[in-house]
């Protein structure tokens, strides 16, 4: 398994349209970071292998859990990320999240949910234990941006740039992503407000902004 978690991590880390995906969500987790007048706790759900976390501005940190459903993600993400005062947990979407209610200003689920089988559950859980004026920052591929789309609309650097990203997606993930308009669905639907929404990678994914709905007007 160390081995295969090796390979995927590599494979992603050193493919033109990761490296853009990874840069762009940090860098709107760090905008979203400067505009509390505190330090925050924040959760990664996924880390992945910590790509993302090591981006992310610790300086205005208090907590920082991150979380991942394979262990040996937890035990990479880790590893690389040493030096940050981080705590790790298994967490696999379907089971209730083991925190208390308002607990995080900020939680990241980075093209998670297509994972999760019980998706309205999983996001109700995410409300729960986010604060008041917490956000959550949350990215997914969008299904319906194939490959003919990127090469129609970006040509064959696009073209290029997407096979290093979907050619690994293809053999490692087995798992059929959502088209937008069902994710954004599903957000409202689950009492949220989308803030903003970012598409990158050749439009391929998208990067929400997101509050509790019943909550906005209080902030």
């Amino acid at each position: 398994m160390s081995l295969f978690i090796t390979i995927h991590d590599f494979i992603y880390r050193n493919s033109f349209g990761y490296r853009e995906f990874v840069y762009s969500l940090a860098n709107n987790v760090n905008i979203i970071l400067s505009t509390f007048d505190r330090k925050i706790n924040l959760l990664e759900l996924p880390c992945i292998t910590g790509n993302i976390t090591s981006l992310i501005n610790s300086d205005n940190i208090k907590n920082h859990f991150i979380s991942d459903i394979n262990l040996e993600n937890l035990i990479t993400a880790t590893r690389k990320n040493k030096t940050l005062k981080i705590k790790a947990m298994a967490i696999n979407g379907e089971e209730k999240l083991p925190m208390q209610p308002n607990s995080f200003d900020m939680i990241v689920v980075n093209n998670f949910l297509y994972y999760v089988v019980n998706k309205a559950n999983f996001l109700n859980q995410c409300k729960n234990v986010l604060k008041d004026d917490g956000v959550i920052i949350l990215s997914e591929i969008d299904s319906k941006k194939t490959i003919c789309h990127v090469s129609m609309n970006y040509g064959f650097k696009g073209l290029i740039d997407y096979a290093t990203w979907a050619i690994p997606d293809f053999f490692f993930s087995f798992r059929t992503h959502l088209s937008s308009e069902e994710v954004q669905k599903l957000i409202t639907n689950s009492g949220f407000k989308i803030i903003d929404k970012k598409p990158v990678f050749y439009d391929k994914i998208n990067i929400y902004t997101l509050k509790i709905n019943s909550r906005i007007n209080n902030t």
